[in-house]
């Protein structure tokens, strides 16, 4: 989104260029005043203008009110066409003044004003989004004026908020004053396969996970798309489905996704128990994206979760277990550049209600980043944190720290509570053109509900420093390693990380 003031200017500015060197020539050459014209002195009583769609009245008025009532060379009448070009220009629109041949007769003289005009509108390489679509967020429609501004607008909301690329060329139309748009989309892959492998996963339910997802980005020209992902690990096994589409004009998104998950306790204590957990979650959801084009773009969402829970003991159902829940989820995102430096902010309020037991709670999350080039690399620095007034939330509502993206030195899981907060410093260099190293520090600490009001220990407080290395073996082909050191004296005997994905997308 950085710079997309500059290249609404860019395209306002390079549009006007291309359509006053298309608008058609036949009434310019009545522009040029007759030889001899400056000797030539007359006193114009009233000027006949327009009509007009886009010079008001009063602005019409005060141009002409200059060269009423005063003797003057015939050429000063180019002067004032002149004045009323400058004022098309200065609106964004593309139009001329014209002084047809005429006898001047009573002191009356004619002005035509030509307002150009769209002709048609011509979109090509969108094999796989309906020209429709594009038309009606670009707000162009044949006969319509040409307006430089609402067009440069156009594409710069339709390309922050859309995953298709569009540029426009102009060209004289068939009929005088008119004019052509012709719209060149490019469109990323519409299908998109993804399979990786790590080893992130929580030791209880199996560390080394398998992925694998398929994303269809315009199902029946749209742009709405549709993903289905699979994944499984030594006790895993999870499959979901998402459907989202374009609302309105202006990026907002509608959108649904069914999620089902097995997971049998593998490790640890309650793997003689042979525990299963059969998950299910059903969320709707609406994004609607605000400031596209201004200095802090971002936005918001609406999303209402309906989750089912149950437990089986050796393949026994629990109905005890049986938990039914409803969540309804909003937030905001954000983001800014100040100079050199790229800010990111982000709040989710989260209001749960647990049907069997009759109590709910709210969840507060909020994240902030930063980060800036620095000598050879990017330094980045973080924070998030979860807040609630819920007491022993549910483990899938937990704050989490620990694994490959939070206090790296740490097994997933490794800290879990109502209440947490995350904090890092990272950063990263090139080390080839294909692979990049990244040194990172990390701290967290988590709240977890422990009765009779016993405060929290040192355990619930993990730092940790690792490096990793990112790189792109070939063009389908990407791995990722990386290394964690515990750095508190609590942690001693827990050993290092190691944590590596292996990714293959086309």
């Amino acid at each position: 989104m950085r710079g997309s003031m500059g290249m609404r200017k860019a395209i306002a500015v390079l549009l006007a260029a291309m359509l006053w060197a298309a608008a058609p020539a036949g009434p310019a050459a009545a522009q040029q005043p007759p030889g001899g014209g400056a000797a030539q002195l007359l006193v114009v009583q009233r000027f006949v203008l327009g009509p007009s769609e886009i010079l008001t009245e009063e602005e019409l008025a005060a141009v002409a009110g200059r060269y009423i009532g005063r003797p003057m060379p015939v050429d000063e009448l180019y002067a004032m066409v002149a004045e009323l070009d400058a004022l098309y220009e200065a609106k964004g629109f593309v139009g001329r003044a014209v002084l047809p041949p005429q006898t001047i007769a009573d002191g009356v003289v004619e002005v035509q004003l030509i307002e150009g005009r769209i002709h048609q509108i011509v979109v090509s390489g969108n094999d796989r989004t309906r020209t429709e679509f594009i038309t009606k967020r670009l707000g162009l429609a044949p006969g319509d004026l040409v307006d430089l501004n609402k067009m440069a607008d156009g594409l710069a909301v339709f390309n922050t908020a859309y995953d298709v690329a569009l540029r426009a060329e102009l060209r004289p139309g068939a009929e005088f004053g008119t004019t052509d748009y012709v719209v060149y989309a490019q469109e990323p892959k519409n299908d998109r396969f993804t399979f990786w492998i790590d080893n992130g996963g929580r030791f209880q339910t199996g560390e080394d996970r398998y992925a694998f997802s398929w994303t269809r980005a315009s199902l029946l020209g749209y742009r709405d798309a549709l993903g289905v992902s699979l994944s499984a690990s030594r006790g895993t096994r999870s499959a979901s489905l998402t459907y989202s589409v374009p609302a309105g004009l202006r990026g907002a998104r509608v959108g649904a996704s069914y999620t089902f998950s097995q997971l049998d306790i593998v490790e640890g204590p309650f793997e003689v128990a042979k525990l299963r957990n059969h998950l299910s979650n059903a969320q709707l959801n609406v994004q609607v994206p605000f400031g596209l084009t201004a200095r802090w773009p971002g936005s918001w969402s609406l999303s209402y979760h309906h989750q089912d829970s149950l437990m089986f003991w050796e393949g026994h159902e629990l109905p005890e277990t049986h938990k039914v829940t409803g969540a309804w989820e909003a937030g905001v995102r954000a983001a800014t550049v100040a100079g050199a430096s790229q800010w990111d902010f982000g709040y989710t309020l989260r209001s749960v209600s647990d049907q069997q037991e009759g109590k709910s709670y709210t969840i507060h999350r909020l994240s902030a980043s930063w980060r800036r080039p620095v000598w050879a690399g990017v330094l980045q620095a973080g924070v998030s944190g979860q807040l609630s007034d819920g007491v022993l939330l549910p483990q899938a509502e937990q704050y989490s720290i620990g694994g490959s993206e939070s206090v790296r030195g740490y097994q997933a899981g490794q800290g879990l509570g109502d209440a947490g907060y995350n904090v890092y410093l990272a950063y990263s260099v090139p080390l080839t053109a294909r692979m990049e190293g990244t040194l990172h520090i990390d701290h967290g600490g988590v709240y977890p509900y422990k009765g009779d009001d016993q405060p929290v220990s040192e355990e619930d407080f993990l730092t940790s420093a690792a490096v990793s290395v990112s790189a792109r073996l070939t063009d389908l082909l990407s791995l990722r390693m990386q290394w964690g050191f515990p750095l508190d004296a609590h942690a001693a005997g827990l050993g290092n990380t190691f944590y590596f994905r292996l990714q293959a997308a086309f």
